[in-house]
């Protein structure tokens, strides 16, 4: 690895997640900001490697100043700010970032939405967003806690997620 690439720590920040070994990934993903400060996608990828560990109060405004400092913000970026809303039942704000990271049609970003829709009283409106999450990442719908937990999330987010999606109207599927 050359000592002064940044994206290659953050390649082994990757690495070092997927493996459970999240004080490395926290390292090198710090070593990746530490190399290119303006690096917007180098402040995204620590912001999301904080998240994954549950420290989403220091991952927040890592995010926004990731967001700031994008001309066209990666729609994922948008994962972290919904996911401190969500945390602090501020359903609108959820929902202005979930809208921002839904433009990428994946399965997290549309199980945001619901959560987000869920969380403001319109359960209905969630329905839809849940259906692309069953047709996207099955096991997110099917076995929320079991999807995150090989993702490596921190138990405290999953408990946090798992526990808002009955608000969508949410129920496990039967056996």
């Amino acid at each position: 690895v050359d000592p002064q690439n940044y994206e290659a720590y953050k390649a082994l920040s990757h690495i070092e997640q997927i493996r459970g070994n999240f004080d490395e990934t926290i390292t090198y993903a710090r070593k990746a900001v530490d190399l290119n400060p303006y690096a917007p996608d180098a402040l995204a990828h620590l912001a999301t490697r904080l998240v994954y560990r549950g420290k989403v109060e220091e991952a927040y405004p890592l995010m926004e100043e990731a967001i700031t400092r994008s001309a066209g913000p990666i729609p994922y970026y948008f994962h972290v700010p919904a996911i401190y809303h969500m945390l602090n039942g501020n359903w609108e704000e959820m929902h202005t970032a979930a809208s921002m990271a839904i433009v990428d049609g994946s399965g997290a970003s549309h199980s945001l939405m619901a959560v987000a829709l869920g969380g403001l009283g319109k359960p209905e409106a969630a329905q839809s967003h849940l259906e692309i999450v069953a047709e996207r990442w099955p096991m997110l719908y099917s076995d929320p806690a079991r999807a995150l937990a090989i993702q490596n999330v921190d138990e405290r987010l999953i408990s946090a997620f798992v526990d808002a999606l009955p608000l969508t109207g949410w129920s496990p599927p039967p056996d």
